[in-house]
C-alpha cells in the first residue's frame, strides 16, 4: 500500500495540531510549503515521515522543534500518527548533543534517557555504524550455520581478496557536505587507511573521536582550512603530523546539502554493480584469454542452446578429435555421421554432408540463396535481409539447428545408427517454434505460416 502521496498533507496536520493545541512550538519557518511528490511503499510512518524531514531540512524549511515546558509536546506525535506512548516505559536518546540536555529533555516529558550504545532487537546501536567501520568488511565472521546476512557478504568478500582483487578496501566515501563521513573512522582520502591508523598520534589527542567532516574542514571567509580540538597542544611529531594531514586534504571543498556517497575504486566510473564485478572475477580468475570468442546470447532460447553454440565457436564441444587431444583413448576418430573425415566441431556441423543437406533446408525454408561460409563465425555473423525482429528469429533458428544437429550426433554416437536415418529438419522447425513463440514477445506464430514462409510472419507492432 502507498501510504502518503504528498508530504504538504502531513505537514499541514502537524501544523494544525501545533497551533491548536501546543502554543510556543514550532517546526516550520516563515510557513514554508513544499509539495515532496515522492511515494514511500510498504513502509511505516515513522520510516515515511523521517524521509520526508531530511529533505525538508536539505531545503532549509525544517528549523527544528522547540520543546514547550508543560510536557505535553509528544502527544503531538500521537496525534499525528495515531501511536499511544507509555512514557514510563520510553527512553529518550541523544545523538550529538551533551548529556545534560538530553536529561533535561527527558524530564520535561517524564520518561528516562539512556546512553550510546546501546541495543535494539539483539543490534548494537551507537558504538558501530551497523555495517561496522570502513564500510564493515573489518567485522568478524562468525561460524555455525546461522550467519546473518552481512556476514555472508563478508565471507564474500574474504573469498574475493583472496583472489588478489582487493574488494575490501575499494570502497571510498565520496565526500559531498561531508556531514555523513566520519573524519577519522571512514577511508575518504584515497587510500586504503582511514585517518586514525595512519595519524594515530592525532587522534589520540582528538576530543570528540566520532567528528564528521564538516566538523574539522570549515570555510572561514571563502578559505578553507582545519578546525582542530585537541586535549593538549600539539607537540613534536604531531606537528609534523598536523602539516602532513593538512596538506593531505588539500584544496578540498565542501558543499552543503550535498549528500555523501560512495566511490568503488576498481571502476572507472567509481560505480559498483554486481555486473562489474562478475566481470572482473572472470578476468581475473579465468584469465583474458579463457573466454576466447564472445557470443551473442540469445534470450528466445534455453541456456543449453547458447551454451552449446558457444562451446562450439570455441571448439570446446567433446567431438572425438577434441577427447583424443585431451589424453581420452580414442580408437576410431572419424566423423560420426559419415565416417569420411576426422570429427571436429566445425566438420561435425557445417562442412559434413548430412548436416549440410539441413542447412540447405533452412536457406530455402527462408528463402535464402545458399550462402557460403568457412567458419562456424561466419555463419553466426551472417546478417540476413530482414527486418530487426525477423533477425532475432532467424538467429534463434540458426541456434537451435547447430544444438539440435549436435544433439543428432550424440544419438547416433552413444544410443543407435539408426537415428542416423532421421530427418532432423522438422525438428528444428519444431523445437524453434516451441521456444520462440513461448520465449518472445510474438505470441501470434501459427504453425503454418511458420512452415511455409517464416519471415512473413513477423510483424513490427509485435516488439
Amino acid at each position: 500500500m502507498n501510504w502518503v502521496m504528498h508530504s504538504d498533507a502531513v505537514l499541514r496536520s502537524c501544523d494544525a495540531v501545533l497551533i491548536d493545541v501546543y502554543e510556543g512550538t514550532s517546526i516550520v519557518k516563515e510557513n514554508q510549503w513544499v509539495e515532496f511528490k515522492w511515494e514511500v511503499d510498504s513502509t511505516s510512518i515513522p520510516e515515511a515521515l523521517q524521509i520526508y524531514i531530511l529533505e525538508a531540512c536539505g531545503r532549509g524549511i525544517f528549523a527544528g522543534l522547540s520543546l514547550a515546558n508543560d510536557g505535553k509536546n509528544l502527544s503531538l506525535l500521537q496525534n499525528a500518527s495515531s501511536l499511544k506512548f507509555n512514557m514510563s516505559k520510553s527512553k529518550l536518546y541523544g545523538i550529538r548533543v551533551d548529556l545534560s540536555d538530553v536529561i533535561d529533555v527527558a524530564n520535561s516529558v517524564n520518561c528516562s534517557h539512556g546512553n550510546l550504545p546501546f541495543c535494539y532487537l539483539g543490534l548494537p546501536v551507537g558504538h558501530h555504524r551497523l555495517h561496522g567501520n570502513d564500510g564493515g568488511f573489518n567485522l568478524g565472521v562468525g561460524t555455525g550455520n546461522r550467519k546473518g546476512v552481512w556476514e555472508s557478504i563478508v565471507s564474500a568478500s574474504l573469498v574475493i581478496n583472496s583472489f588478489g582483487i582487493p574488494f575490501r578496501s575499494s570502497f571510498m566515501r565520496n565526500v559531498k557536505s561531508g556531514a555523513d563521513v566520519f573524519f577519522w573512522h571512514d577511508i575518504w582520502l584515497g587510500a586504503s587507511q582511514c585517518l586514525k591508523d595512519r595519524f594515530p598520534r592525532l587522534y589520540a589527542l582528538e576530543t570528540h573521536k566520532e567528528c564528521r567532516v564538516n566538523d574539522r574542514w570549515i570555510s572561514v571567509d571563502g578559505t578553507w582550512s582545519c578546525r582542530w580540538a585537541w586535549h593538549s597542544n600539539p607537540r613534536g611529531r604531531a606537528l609534523d603530523d598536523i602539516n602532513d594531514l593538512s596538506q593531505l586534504i588539500g584544496s578540498l571543498v565542501l558543499y552543503p546539502g550535498y549528500m555523501d556517497g560512495w566511490i568503488w575504486e576498481l571502476d572507472p566510473g567509481g560505480v559498483f554493480t554486481i555486473n562489474k564485478l562478475s566481470k572482473l572475477l572472470d578476468s581475473t580468475i579465468l584469465g583474458p584469454n579463457v573466454m576466447m570468442v564472445n557470443v551473442d546470447w540469445d534470450s528466445w532460447v534455453p541456456k543449453k542452446v547458447n551454451i552449446c553454440v558457444w562451446m562450439a565457436l570455441n571448439n570446446h564441444l567433446p567431438t572425438l578429435s577434441n577427447l583424443e587431444a585431451r589424453g581420452v583413448p580414442i580408437v576410431f576418430c572419424n566423423c560420426v555421421l559419415c565416417n569420411a573425415s576426422i570429427d571436429f566441431v566445425l566438420y561435425c556441423l557445417l562442412f559434413c554432408p548430412k548436416p549440410i543437406l539441413i542447412w540447405r533446408k533452412i536457406w530455402s525454408w527462408w528463402k535464402f540463396n545458399p550462402p557460403v561460409f568457412s567458419s562456424l563465425q561466419d555463419l553466426l555473423e551472417f546478417v540476413p535481409p530482414l527486418s530487426s525482429l525477423a533477425k532475432k528469429i532467424f538467429q534463434g533458428v540458426v541456434y537451435v539447428a547447430i544444438w539440435v544437429i549436435w544433439d543428432w550426433r550424440n544419438r547416433v554416437l552413444h544410443t543407435s545408427s539408426s537415428c542416423l536415418h532421421e530427418d532432423i529438419f522438422a525438428k528444428v522447425q519444431t523445437l524453434s517454434l516451441l521456444w520462440l513463440s513461448n520465449r518472445s514477445r510474438k505470441k501470434s506464430l501459427r504453425w503454418r505460416n511458420w512452415v511455409l514462409n517464416p519471415s512473413c510472419t513477423m510483424s513490427i507492432d509485435s516488439l
